[in-house]
Protein backbone atom coordinates (compact mmCIF):
# COMPACT_ATOMS: atom_id res chain seq x y z
CA UNK A 1 0.00 0.00 0.00
CA UNK A 2 1.43 3.54 -1.45
CA UNK A 3 0.13 6.93 -2.06
CA UNK A 4 0.88 7.84 -5.70
CA UNK A 5 0.31 11.29 -7.03
CA UNK A 6 -1.41 12.15 -10.18
CA UNK A 7 -1.55 15.62 -11.66
CA UNK A 8 -3.00 17.31 -14.00
CA UNK A 9 -3.16 21.01 -15.02
CA UNK A 10 -4.81 22.05 -18.91
CA UNK A 11 -2.97 26.04 -18.92
CA UNK A 12 0.55 25.23 -17.84
CA UNK A 13 -0.95 26.87 -13.86
CA UNK A 14 -0.35 25.40 -10.99
CA UNK A 15 -3.27 24.10 -8.74
CA UNK A 16 -2.99 24.43 -4.95
CA UNK A 17 -3.47 20.63 -3.51
CA UNK A 18 -1.58 19.10 -5.88
CA UNK A 19 0.32 20.92 -8.26
CA UNK A 20 2.67 20.06 -11.06
CA UNK A 21 5.49 19.61 -8.84
CA UNK A 22 5.14 18.30 -5.32
CA UNK A 23 7.77 20.97 -3.89
CA UNK A 24 4.50 22.61 -2.39
CA UNK A 25 2.73 18.86 -1.60
CA UNK A 26 5.41 17.25 0.02
CA UNK A 27 3.54 18.39 3.44
CA UNK A 28 0.53 17.41 1.99
CA UNK A 29 1.70 13.87 1.08
CA UNK A 30 3.33 13.35 4.50
CA UNK A 31 0.49 13.95 6.32
CA UNK A 32 -1.99 11.72 4.25
CA UNK A 33 0.64 9.36 4.52
CA UNK A 34 0.02 9.47 8.46
CA UNK A 35 -3.37 9.19 8.08
CA UNK A 36 -3.23 5.96 6.27
CA UNK A 37 -0.35 4.70 7.85
CA UNK A 38 1.74 4.29 4.74
CA UNK A 39 4.50 5.50 2.89
CA UNK A 40 4.66 7.76 -0.45
CA UNK A 41 5.33 6.08 -3.65
CA UNK A 42 8.82 6.90 -5.58
CA UNK A 43 5.88 7.20 -8.97
CA UNK A 44 4.65 10.45 -9.90
CA UNK A 45 2.12 10.90 -12.64
CA UNK A 46 1.93 14.71 -14.42
CA UNK A 47 -0.06 15.70 -17.31
CA UNK A 48 0.46 19.33 -18.21
CA UNK A 49 -1.48 21.31 -20.73
CA UNK A 50 -2.79 17.35 -21.52
CA UNK A 51 -6.75 17.63 -21.56
CA UNK A 52 -9.22 15.24 -19.87
CA UNK A 53 -12.05 16.91 -21.81
CA UNK A 54 -12.43 14.02 -24.36
CA UNK A 55 -10.54 11.81 -22.49
CA UNK A 56 -6.79 13.04 -23.92
CA UNK A 57 -5.01 12.29 -20.92
CA UNK A 58 -6.42 8.65 -20.72
CA UNK A 59 -5.20 7.77 -24.34
CA UNK A 60 -2.13 10.03 -24.75
CA UNK A 61 -1.31 11.43 -21.18
CA UNK A 62 0.36 9.90 -17.93
CA UNK A 63 -2.91 8.91 -16.88
CA UNK A 64 -2.19 6.43 -19.99
CA UNK A 65 0.72 4.93 -18.52
CA UNK A 66 -0.49 5.08 -14.86
CA UNK A 67 -3.66 3.11 -16.17
CA UNK A 68 -1.49 0.57 -17.61
CA UNK A 69 0.92 0.14 -14.55
CA UNK A 70 -2.23 -0.70 -13.10
CA UNK A 71 -2.81 -3.72 -15.19
CA UNK A 72 0.60 -4.68 -15.04
CA UNK A 73 0.43 -5.02 -11.24
CA UNK A 74 2.98 -1.88 -10.88
CA UNK A 75 -0.20 -0.42 -9.17
CA UNK A 76 -1.85 -2.61 -6.98
CA UNK A 77 -5.04 -3.10 -4.59
CA UNK A 78 -4.69 -1.23 -1.51
CA UNK A 79 -2.67 1.39 -3.19
CA UNK A 80 -4.22 5.09 -3.37
CA UNK A 81 -3.86 7.58 -6.48
CA UNK A 82 -3.88 10.90 -5.39
CA UNK A 83 -4.96 14.25 -7.32
CA UNK A 84 -7.03 17.18 -6.22
CA UNK A 85 -10.29 15.94 -7.63
CA UNK A 86 -11.97 13.73 -9.71
CA UNK A 87 -12.15 16.18 -12.32
CA UNK A 88 -8.38 15.85 -12.98
CA UNK A 89 -9.44 12.38 -14.07
CA UNK A 90 -11.97 12.80 -16.78
CA UNK A 91 -13.92 15.48 -17.53
CA UNK A 92 -15.94 13.50 -20.46
CA UNK A 93 -19.23 12.95 -20.65
CA UNK A 94 -20.77 10.94 -17.67
CA UNK A 95 -20.71 7.42 -19.08
CA UNK A 96 -17.17 7.63 -20.16
CA UNK A 97 -15.91 9.11 -17.13
CA UNK A 98 -17.57 6.49 -14.92
CA UNK A 99 -15.64 3.51 -17.19
CA UNK A 100 -12.66 5.14 -16.36
CA UNK A 101 -13.20 5.64 -12.49
CA UNK A 102 -14.50 1.96 -12.56
CA UNK A 103 -11.07 0.64 -14.17
CA UNK A 104 -9.17 2.14 -11.32
CA UNK A 105 -11.38 1.36 -8.55
CA UNK A 106 -12.63 -1.86 -9.55
CA UNK A 107 -8.83 -3.38 -9.20
CA UNK A 108 -9.10 -2.34 -5.35
CA UNK A 109 -6.75 0.68 -5.81
CA UNK A 110 -8.34 3.38 -4.15
CA UNK A 111 -8.51 7.39 -5.00
CA UNK A 112 -7.82 10.36 -2.06
CA UNK A 113 -8.99 13.70 -3.37
CA UNK A 114 -7.24 16.82 -1.71
CA UNK A 115 -10.30 18.96 -2.80
CA UNK A 116 -12.85 17.09 -0.23
CA UNK A 117 -10.78 15.02 1.71
CA UNK A 118 -12.23 11.68 0.70
CA UNK A 119 -11.01 8.34 -0.42
CA UNK A 120 -12.93 6.73 -3.20
CA UNK A 121 -13.14 3.39 -3.01
CA UNK A 122 -14.81 0.27 -4.43
CA UNK A 123 -18.36 -1.27 -3.72
CA UNK A 124 -18.85 2.15 -1.28
CA UNK A 125 -21.94 3.51 -2.07
CA UNK A 126 -20.71 7.11 -0.82
CA UNK A 127 -18.29 6.76 -3.13
CA UNK A 128 -20.38 5.56 -6.03
CA UNK A 129 -22.84 9.01 -5.58
CA UNK A 130 -19.77 11.26 -5.08
CA UNK A 131 -18.26 9.87 -8.03
CA UNK A 132 -21.22 10.50 -10.12
CA UNK A 133 -22.21 13.86 -9.01
CA UNK A 134 -18.64 14.84 -8.96
CA UNK A 135 -18.07 13.53 -12.77
CA UNK A 136 -21.21 14.95 -14.40
CA UNK A 137 -20.20 18.48 -12.29
CA UNK A 138 -16.85 18.31 -14.15
CA UNK A 139 -18.34 17.48 -17.67
CA UNK A 140 -20.79 20.41 -17.45
CA UNK A 141 -18.09 22.94 -16.56
CA UNK A 142 -16.25 21.92 -19.53
CA UNK A 143 -18.73 22.00 -22.05
CA UNK A 144 -19.92 24.95 -20.97
CA UNK A 145 -16.17 26.41 -21.20
CA UNK A 146 -15.98 24.74 -24.33
CA UNK A 147 -19.13 26.41 -25.82
CA UNK A 148 -17.79 30.31 -24.65
CA UNK A 149 -14.03 29.50 -25.53
CA UNK A 150 -15.05 28.39 -28.99
CA UNK A 151 -17.47 31.77 -29.46
CA UNK A 152 -14.42 33.98 -28.17
CA UNK A 153 -12.46 32.09 -30.38
CA UNK A 154 -14.59 32.87 -33.72
CA UNK A 155 -14.67 36.02 -32.62
CA UNK A 156 -11.34 36.45 -32.47
CA UNK A 157 -10.51 34.91 -35.86
CA UNK A 158 -13.09 37.41 -37.23
CA UNK A 159 -11.21 40.31 -36.08
CA UNK A 160 -7.70 39.11 -37.16
CA UNK A 161 -9.18 38.46 -40.49
CA UNK A 162 -10.31 41.95 -40.44
CA UNK A 163 -7.45 43.28 -39.63
CA UNK A 164 -8.42 44.61 -36.05
CA UNK A 165 -5.61 45.11 -33.86
CA UNK A 166 -4.17 47.12 -30.80
CA UNK A 167 -0.86 49.49 -31.32
CA UNK A 168 -0.37 46.70 -33.63
CA UNK A 169 -0.81 43.66 -32.19
CA UNK A 170 -3.50 40.65 -32.73
CA UNK A 171 -5.69 39.88 -29.72
CA UNK A 172 -5.07 36.26 -29.01
CA UNK A 173 -7.49 33.92 -29.99
CA UNK A 174 -6.88 31.57 -26.80
CA UNK A 175 -7.04 28.29 -27.99
CA UNK A 176 -3.92 26.09 -28.74
CA UNK A 177 -0.53 27.18 -27.87
CA UNK A 178 1.83 30.03 -28.75
CA UNK A 179 5.08 29.27 -29.75
CA UNK A 180 8.01 30.41 -26.88
CA UNK A 181 9.26 33.53 -28.65
CA UNK A 182 5.53 35.07 -28.14
CA UNK A 183 3.78 36.14 -25.00
CA UNK A 184 0.33 36.96 -23.85
CA UNK A 185 -0.42 40.28 -22.79
CA UNK A 186 -2.52 39.97 -19.94
CA UNK A 187 -4.11 43.31 -19.61
CA UNK A 188 -4.78 43.85 -23.50
CA UNK A 189 -4.62 39.57 -24.28
CA UNK A 190 -2.49 40.90 -27.47
CA UNK A 191 -0.13 38.03 -28.70
CA UNK A 192 3.41 40.46 -28.36
CA UNK A 193 6.94 39.13 -28.45
CA UNK A 194 8.42 37.61 -25.30
CA UNK A 195 10.87 39.83 -23.82
CA UNK A 196 13.86 37.72 -23.62
CA UNK A 197 12.57 34.83 -25.85
CA UNK A 198 12.17 36.66 -28.89
CA UNK A 199 15.97 37.94 -29.14
CA UNK A 200 16.98 34.06 -28.66
CA UNK A 201 14.53 32.80 -31.19
CA UNK A 202 15.60 35.54 -34.09
CA UNK A 203 19.41 34.68 -32.99
CA UNK A 204 18.26 31.42 -33.75
CA UNK A 205 16.86 32.08 -37.49
CA UNK A 206 20.34 33.75 -38.15
CA UNK A 207 22.47 30.66 -37.13
CA UNK A 208 20.15 29.04 -39.62
CA UNK A 209 20.29 31.41 -42.31
CA UNK A 210 23.94 31.62 -42.04
CA UNK A 211 23.97 27.42 -42.79
CA UNK A 212 24.13 25.84 -39.30
CA UNK A 213 21.78 23.19 -39.06
CA UNK A 214 19.21 22.32 -36.21
CA UNK A 215 22.06 21.03 -33.95
CA UNK A 216 23.75 23.73 -33.38
CA UNK A 217 20.82 25.82 -32.92
CA UNK A 218 19.57 23.28 -30.33
CA UNK A 219 22.88 23.63 -28.28
CA UNK A 220 22.41 27.71 -28.58
CA UNK A 221 19.00 27.34 -27.05
CA UNK A 222 20.02 24.98 -24.67
CA UNK A 223 23.36 28.13 -23.24
CA UNK A 224 20.33 30.50 -22.85
CA UNK A 225 18.12 28.46 -20.82
CA UNK A 226 15.64 27.22 -23.66
CA UNK A 227 15.09 23.32 -22.84
CA UNK A 228 14.13 22.62 -26.86
CA UNK A 229 14.82 19.47 -28.00
CA UNK A 230 16.02 18.75 -31.48
CA UNK A 231 12.38 17.97 -32.93
CA UNK A 232 11.15 20.84 -31.65
CA UNK A 233 14.28 23.45 -32.80
CA UNK A 234 13.45 21.74 -36.09
CA UNK A 235 9.67 22.61 -36.16
CA UNK A 236 10.68 26.16 -35.61
CA UNK A 237 12.14 26.31 -39.26
CA UNK A 238 8.54 24.45 -40.79
CA UNK A 239 5.92 26.69 -39.11
CA UNK A 240 4.97 30.00 -40.92
CA UNK A 241 4.54 31.27 -37.44
CA UNK A 242 8.18 32.45 -37.96
CA UNK A 243 7.09 35.00 -40.46
CA UNK A 244 3.74 36.31 -38.97
CA UNK A 245 1.23 33.82 -40.15
CA UNK A 246 -1.41 31.48 -37.82
CA UNK A 247 -2.65 28.10 -39.47
CA UNK A 248 -5.84 26.93 -37.25
CA UNK A 249 -8.78 24.82 -37.84
CA UNK A 250 -11.48 25.63 -35.65
CA UNK A 251 -14.93 24.17 -35.84
CA UNK A 252 -13.72 22.06 -38.52
CA UNK A 253 -12.65 24.86 -40.42
CA UNK A 254 -9.11 25.40 -41.56
CA UNK A 255 -8.18 29.63 -41.06
CA UNK A 256 -5.07 31.29 -42.17
CA UNK A 257 -4.83 34.20 -40.81
CA UNK A 258 -1.60 36.49 -42.04
CA UNK A 259 0.28 39.10 -40.45
CA UNK A 260 -1.43 37.69 -37.11
CA UNK A 261 1.57 36.88 -34.91
CA UNK A 262 4.49 39.99 -35.06
CA UNK A 263 7.15 38.77 -37.64
CA UNK A 264 10.76 37.32 -36.17
CA UNK A 265 11.71 37.12 -39.53
CA UNK A 266 10.61 37.71 -43.51
CA UNK A 267 8.77 35.57 -46.09
CA UNK A 268 11.68 35.39 -47.42
CA UNK A 269 13.89 34.53 -45.12
CA UNK A 270 11.97 31.80 -44.03
CA UNK A 271 11.93 30.16 -47.66
CA UNK A 272 15.85 30.73 -47.53
CA UNK A 273 15.99 28.14 -44.35
CA UNK A 274 13.73 25.97 -46.09
CA UNK A 275 16.15 25.91 -49.12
Amino acid sequence: MALIPYARVSSGKQINGLSMSLQNDSCLLDNLATQYKTTISPLFYQDAGVSSFKGKNAKDGELSKLLSDIDNGLISAGDIIVMRSLDRLSRQKLTASEVLYNRIISTGVCIHTTINNHLYKADDPMSSILATLALKTANEESAKKSHLTNRYASHRIQQAKNGDKLDGFSYDIAIGRHHFWLVIDKATKTVRPHPDNWNHARHMIDLALNGHGVTVVMRYAHSVGLPLSYSACAKMFNSRAVYGTLEITHSNEQHVLTNYYPALCTEAEYFQIRA
